[in-house]
């Protein structure tokens, strides 16, 4: 990261304590009035997205974009409160991680031309799970699989959700993936992945290729594919309200397909 970029992260993080408090009474003055509360949630969370994906935080600005176009189109449930209790708990971690990141650069500012940058090493050390606790710990394949996920054209919050913890629980079990489908649930789900430290990520327009480059599937909540083309076969499992139970039910079955054929 260059030296104009860390004093751009450090300015924008200079005011993110007063961003985190905004959005913060925001939610609550909504859950005291209701769809009353509404549009002024819906303005702070449109200040959240068209700004941090500029100074860094890409994902915020991501979830911040679908979270307010949800505001926009219907009255405020529970559902949406959640959504922002979210957003809110994903900002207060990301800026926690950027000012040690900041930190650990300041204190060591050269070699960082041929290295990932201390922020992103920092950010991908504090996001990353204890290993017995990731997914398929434990029983994970001597060979390294490859798993393609399904995903659907549609933005709704629990599918972005869903593709993206999907994809993360496999960059951070060291698993392959290659995405089938478009739209925003497709950048949620290569966001994921590489923020949770996979290396092996592509995509594939059609699903027979997607299947036979893969060993086993994932198929996304809301995805067109019931049956992806040359799937058949190979272990599968359906992202529902859990969907790292889903990643890992479905890294222990590869597991025991490669223990089988042993």
């Amino acid at each position: 990261m260059s030296d104009e970029d860390l004093e751009l992260r450090a300015y924008y993080l200079a005011t993110a304590d007063a961003r985190v408090e905004r959005l913060d009474a925001a939610i609550a003055e909504a859950r005291h009035r209701g769809d009353a509360g509404r549009d002024g949630l819906r303005q702070v969370v449109h200040r959240v997205a068209g700004s941090a994906g500029t100074y860094g935080f890409p994902a915020l600005t991501l979830t911040a974009r679908t979270l307010e176009g949800q505001l926009v189109a219907r009255a405020l449930d529970e559902s949406l409160l959640r959504a922002a209790d979210a957003l809110l708990t994903d900002m207060r971690r990301a800026f926690s991680q950027a000012r040690t990141a900041l930190a650990t650069s300041a204190s060591d500012p050269a070699g960082d031309d041929d290295r990932e940058s201390e922020i992103e090493l920092a950010a991908r050390d504090e996001q990353e799970e204890p290993a017995a606790l990731r997914p398929g710990a434990g029983i994970a394949p001597k060979r390294v699989p490859v798993v393609a996920l399904f995903v659907g054209a549609g933005a709704d919050l629990s599918s972005l959700a869903a593709a993206r913890a999907v994809a993360a629980a496999l960059g951070q079990a060291g698993v392959g993936l290659v995405c089938c489908g478009e739209g925003p649930c497709l950048s949620a789900a290569a966001q994921g992945y590489a923020e949770n430290g996979g290396t092996a990520f592509r995509h594939e327009q059609r699903d027979d290729l997607a299947s036979a480059a893969a060993d086993g599937v994932v198929l996304l909540r809301g995805s067109a594919f019931e049956q992806p083309a040359g799937a058949r076969g190979r272990p599968m499992v359906r992202a529902s309200a859990q969907p790292r139970d889903a990643v890992f039910q479905l890294l222990e079955a590869l597991a025991r397909e490669e223990r089988a054929a042993v």
